[in-house]
């Protein structure tokens, strides 16, 4: 038999670019001969395990951008906890100054300002997040 011929073809065949006379001729040179056959098991295996492990990595992708997402979801929660709790802070030390002690030096001006930017800074990011959270669950259904 002239298998030399037809190992070039099961690659194309494989690959599904085999014309439709070369098809049949391969398929009718796959009937009796056990080599060839074989070859192309092996070649179809092989295929399968790519596949396999293609998908593999796609999951573990998958996996880490969840992993990823969550701790940046963690950090932005604590930063901005971080700037509320700054923020009522210095706001809660210039109201003291301000209105209790009616003696606010230009300093404590400046802090109670900055306390209320990164107040309303910190919600901002809270809510901002909170919207895309809502987001991505509503685009998933």
């Amino acid at each position: 038999m002239n298998c030399e011929k037809y190992e070039k073809l099961i690659s194309l065949y494989v690959e599904m670019e085999l014309n439709e006379e070369d098809k049949k001729a391969l398929e009718l040179h796959l009937d009796s001969c056990e080599n060839c056959r074989q070859q192309l098991e092996a070649i179809q295996c092989m295929q399968g395990m790519f596949k396999q492990d293609n998908e593999d990595i796609k999951s573990v992708k998958k996996i880490r951008r969840k992993i990823y997402a969550k701790i940046y979801r963690d950090l932005l929660i604590i930063f901005v906890g971080f700037v509320i709790m700054i923020s009522v802070v210095s706001i809660s030390g210039g109201l003291t100054q301000m209105f209790l002690l009616n003696q606010a030096s230009s300093s404590v001006r400046i802090f109670f300002f900055m306390g209320i930017l990164l107040l309303i800074v910190g919600l901002i990011i809270l809510v901002y997040d909170i919207f895309v959270d809502i987001f991505k669950v509503i685009s998933n259904k």
